[in-house]
């Protein structure tokens, strides 16, 4: 999750100059793809995480399941 955070700070700089720029928007349009994907990575860690501690979900959940899915 730090490794997120850090690359989002930076493309946060990234983004703010490229908008102050003359360059289209559509000449960076992959890289905003990419921080937005970044964030919402981190948004649905920081969710995961969230429910594992207020035990609403559980890694063991689907131990006994996992003998249906075996050929």
């Amino acid at each position: 999750m730090t490794n997120l955070h850090a690359r989002i700070a930076a493309d946060d700089v990234i983004v703010a100059e490229l908008r102050e720029s003359e360059l289209p928007q559509v000449s960076w349009s992959d890289f905003g793809f990419a921080h937005h994907q970044r964030q919402s990575e981190v948004d649905w860690a920081a969710k995961l995480i969230e429910d594992l501690e207020a035990d609403r979900i559980s890694w063991s959940e689907g131990e006994d399941r996992g003998d249906r899915y075996q050929a």
